[in-house]
């Protein structure tokens, strides 16, 4: 491509001209960039007065581009490099107009840093460029800018870490004080030059980390005057205040203390200097942000001398407390917040209570700013938030996740002012607004009891003092759909306190139970929703927190469960069950021994509507709509309680083989489900939903559901079969471990495992791993990828608890092996590839001394020569393509777990002595790749990486080299601009 084809293409990527057009232009370009030929054209295009500067800055993109990606191209031919270092300063010689050249200088700068990165050769680049630009000072600045900021991450270069490291001490750390006298230089001679007072700034704050700080903060320091002064224009404010930021992160408050002492107050004199501009730009929120970010950053960095020392830092505590209160925007007020977390973290160790007293009130005042910020807006009195947003969805949005960052900063308050002190902010103002009468707007409650609600955490549940008030007064609240809202909620994360307060209980529970009849109040049906999901919500809570005081509310809780179940919606349906199953786990557990009937008598009480719908489920004869989310969400209610009905301790000490509640479940429950997954099975919903449920009662109740194993082997079995979907091979899996060939000697002594059973279930596991492969060879292309990961998981099980069973059936282990390597090649998934991948590494491992699990049996050497022998004629493939789709197919978790699986096969070779096949599998694998796209001192190099390492076993070696060469190669070639 000659320089007019360049232009013409160029101008039909920017030109009006067709999607096609402009995508070919850009693949040209693109090919263009990567070409050998691309280094002849960019200097004679750069050094043309006339060129256009579109095209200028293209070159000066390749040029940079190429210096990165291609300078392996070059073959470290020394007069080629040469020419390469004087024809970029030449040309930066050559830009004059800063202004206007500006894009073109910052590219070729950074072409240069990449230069001097990789050029080993160039003995003293920083001190070369300085003086080949010593006519361009503005150049010269702009190029120490980029330097550092391009030597932030090796990874951007094909670098080795130790070559990496050398240069940075050859380019940084020992030029550090030049940089630091040329900065010094060009102050002095900046006049009236904003531009040059700007680079200046920059290149100080991206040398900060190498020049020593205490040349930079001396009082009689030009380039400290030059931060300082800074501040007082508009055009150099934001540069001054990142280098301030970058001063203060870079002081070192733990080591050398004494030393940078001077250091800090040379600074924290300035903060102080500058405190008045907070309020002279008060109006200004982009001035407050920067202001905000630059006092937070101080506060976080000096927390461990503030806390030791609070009087000497006054003045910047003052000043951040006094930006928590900006409310104009309250993302300026975020920045605070990490300050206020640090100094919790510090005051509340013993070591600083002294501190704690002093900042006690510091920490009130901050919990009042907080709680204003709270507040939604008080533009109408409508309880549509939408309206006093404006309909603006994103700010309201906005404001409410800000509300819960202020939830966890008020937390942090509590701890330090204390619960009784900080919790009376909040109340005392809720009994002020409410003494005053009529005309108090929702929102002034609504904020100091989402304030209330926020603080529980740090507040005991033996606190007497104040929380009993809270209580008895909230439940006297005026009602309103939004302060019945926020006061449920309080009530719901104060649980564990009525817990140890049980002459609280009965109050809390009617104002929460009255929750739910607000469907027959003329509040609007999102308000009413909003109430009964908040309701059901606490009342969850409740049942968790509180499951022992509530055995003697069992009637009226089903009362109350049974006239509401029709009405609500299934979520808060859910968050109930899920609160009442703890409730019956506490009866039960107290009973199930002395009483067995009685524990089942209420159970059916609670269970009878939800089994009588199961019922009718199964009997209907006609069409119902949605019945597939219906019996789903009918079944998972009955799954929530079984989580919770696992046998318990005392029970286990009878040695009952009969625990009543699986015997139950097992003689009607389990059969109903068996029904419904018969007549229904087909909808995928009810499958999933059903398996879940035996799934839960095979965790549940282990070995006590043995008298049904057959039955669930059955319709695990005919489910797939008849079905085909994943759940039941999720399903199976769990069996398959539950009743693995693992002593228990406490269930052996009365419900042994037999050989017969261990024999059973493992021929039902390999009769579901035959199903699914007569599945996939039937249609591998169009398999669902659920299915496949359900197998996955399953055979995960398989590997872990029947090994032994599965190497015996080699046959099969093969066909699972190279459907494997299939699905590897042809799924996109990253889910289920990395569960494949996963697989074969640890069905590969199994060839080792070492299994990955383990385990009372050893492998027979045979079966693990086996394993090997597998991997040994696919190894070389399989690395190959690994590697290759690391590069081009795998996310960047997927790389990793695809270098995971290279790295095992070298292991196993190593083991097999089988070393040539890895370095012949790294060169084929090297072979693979264009020679257009990368040369072959660049091949070698990563050859000789992995050949060194693997000599000396060092494996973290082979890992950190696969996953630099794989990062350079994707920005290289893949994720090129």
């Amino acid at each position: 491509m000659d320089i007019q084809q360049i232009q013409n293409t160029l101008q039909s990527l920017y030109g009006p001209t067709s999607p096609a057009e402009k995508k070919a232009a850009s693949d040209a370009l693109l090919q263009f960039q990567r070409s050998q030929q691309a280094w002849d054209v960019i200097f004679p295009i750069l050094q043309e007065p006339n060129a256009p500067f579109e095209l200028k800055l293209f070159v000066c993109q390749t040029l940079r581009s190429k210096v990165q990606y291609d300078f392996g191209q070059l073959n470290n031919e020394s007069s080629t490099i040469e020419s390469l270092r004087l024809s970029i300063l030449n040309v930066l010689n050559s830009m004059t107009e800063f202004k206007s050249q500006k894009l073109l200088i910052i590219q070729v700068s950074i072409a240069l840093a990449y230069l001097i990165i990789q050029d080993f050769t160039w003995e003293t680049p920083i001190t070369d460029v300085m003086n080949a630009l010593a006519n361009t000072p503005v150049n010269l600045l702009e190029f120490l800018n980029v330097l550092p900021e391009e030597m932030s991450d090796f990874k951007k270069l094909p670098l080795t870490n130790e070559e990496f490291e050398s240069q940075f001490e050859k380019l940084l750390t020992k030029n550090a004080e030049n940089v630091y006298y040329v900065l010094v230089q060009s102050s002095a001679n900046i006049g009236f030059n904003k531009d040059l007072e700007t680079l200046v700034l920059c290149c100080i704050k991206s040398w900060i980390n190498e020049i020593p700080i205490s040349l930079i903060l001396s009082e009689d320091s030009p380039l400290w005057k030059l931060i300082v002064d800074g501040f007082k224009d508009d055009e150099t404010f934001d540069t001054s205040v990142d280098c301030m930021i970058t001063i203060v992160n870079q002081i070192d408050v733990f080591d050398n203390l004494d030393d940078n002492l001077p250091l800090i107050q040379i600074v924290y004199s300035e903060l102080v200097a500058l405190r008045p501009i907070i309020q002279q730009h008060w109006e200004d929120p982009m001035v407050i942000e920067r202001l905000a970010e630059l006092y937070a950053s101080a506060g976080e960095a000096w927390h461990t001398l503030i806390v030791k020392d609070p009087s000497n830092f006054q003045v910047l505590i003052e000043s951040i407390l006094q930006l928590s209160n900006y409310s104009e925007d309250l993302d300026i007020v975020k920045y605070t917040f990490k300050f206020w977390y640090e100094m919790k973290s510090m005051l509340a160790l013993p070591t600083f209570k002294d501190s704690k007293l002093i900042f006690k009130p510091i920490y009130i005042k901050l919990t009042e700013i907080l709680i204003e910020h709270l507040k939604y807006p008080l533009v109408s009195d409508s309880t549509n938030v939408s309206e006093l947003f404006n309909h603006n969805k994103e700010n309201e949005d906005k404001f409410k996740e800000f509300r819960y960052e202020i939830g966890d900063v008020l937390k942090d308050c509590c701890l330090i002012v204390g619960q009784y002190d900080c919790l009376s902010i909040p109340f005392n103002k809720l009994q002020a607004l409410i003494g005053s009468g009529s005309g108090v707007r929702w929102q002034e409650i609504e904020c100091l009891l989402f304030a209330i609600r926020s603080m529980a955490k740090e507040v005991s549940k033996n606190e007497s003092k104040i929380i009993p008030q809270i209580m008895s007064y909230l439940v006297q609240l005026p009602e309103n759909p939004k302060i019945r809202y926020a006061a449920t909620l309080v009530l719901g994360r104060y649980t564990l306190w009525t817990s140890a307060h049980p002459e609280f209980l009965q109050t809390e529970l009617n104002y929460i139970i009255e929750g739910f009849k607000v469907v027959d109040s003329g509040y609007k049906e999102d308000e009413k929703m909003q109430i009964i999901i908040a309701t059901s919500h606490a009342l969850k809570y409740f049942c968790m927190d509180c499951s022992e005081l509530l055995i003697d509310f069992l009637e009226p809780l089903y009362n109350l469960y049974s006239n509401i179940e029709n009405f609500i919606d299934f979520q808060s349906l859910y968050d109930i069950v899920e609160g009442l199953s703890y409730v019956l786990q506490q009866y039960i557990g107290k009973n199930i021994v002395s009483n067995p009937d009685q524990c089942l008598s209420v159970l059916q009480m609670f269970w009878s509507s939800t089994i009588s719908k199961l019922e009718g489920f199964i009997a209907n004869k006609n069409d119902v709509a949605a019945i597939d989310v219906q019996i789903g969400n009918t079944v998972e209610l009955l799954t929530l309680y079984i989580e919770n009905f696992k046998p318990t301790h005392g029970f286990m000490t009878t040695k009952n083989p009969d625990y009543a509640i699986c015997t139950y479940v097992m003689n009607s429950v389990l059969p109903l489900i068996f029904q419904v997954i018969e007549r229904y099975g087909s909808m995928i919903r009810v499958s999933e939903r059903s398996i879940k449920l035996i799934r839960k009662c095979i965790q549940t109740f282990g070995r006590f559901i043995l008298p049904s194993l057959k039955s669930l082997e059955n319709v695990l079995a005919q489910g797939f079969q008849n079905f085909g979907y994943g759940c039941y091979l999720w399903c199976s899996g769990a069996l398959l471990k539950e009743f693995s060939n693992e002593e228990d000697e406490d269930l052996d002594e009365f419900i042994p495992l037999t050989t017969d059973i261990i024999n059973e279930v493992w021929n039902f596991g390999l009769g579901q791993i035959h199903t699914f492969i007569t599945i996939y060879e039937a249609d591998k292309i169009n398999v669902n990828k659920d299915l496949v990961e359900d197998f996955y998981r399953m055979l995960g099980d398989v590997l872990m608890f029947k090994p032994l069973e599965l190497f015996s059936q080699f046959d099969i282990v093969e066909i699972v092996f190279r459907m494997s390597l299939e699905i590897i090649d042809n799924v996109n998934e990253y889910e289920l590839l990395n569960l494949v991948i996963q697989f074969v590494i640890d069905l590969l491992s199994w060839s080792l001394e070492n299994p990955p699990i383990s385990i009372y049996i050893d492998i027979p050497n045979i079966l693990k020569f086996q394993i090997f022998e597998l991997m040994n004629k696919n190894s070389t493939e399989m690395v190959t393509k690994m590697l290759n789709y690391a590069i081009l197919k795998f996310n960047e978790d997927l790389m990793y777990s695809s270098i995971e699986l290279v790295i095992e096969i070298f292991k196993i070779n190593r083991h097999y002595s089988k070393n040539a096949a890895t370095l012949n599998s790294i060169n084929m694998f090297l072979q693979s790749l264009p020679s257009e796209l990368i040369n072959d001192v660049e091949k070698m190099k990563f050859y000789n990486q992995i050949e060194v390492a693997l000599s000396s076993k060092n494996y973290r070696k082979v890992r950190s080299s696969m996953l630099d060469f794989i990062h350079w190669y994707r920005r290289k070639i893949v994720n090129r601009d």
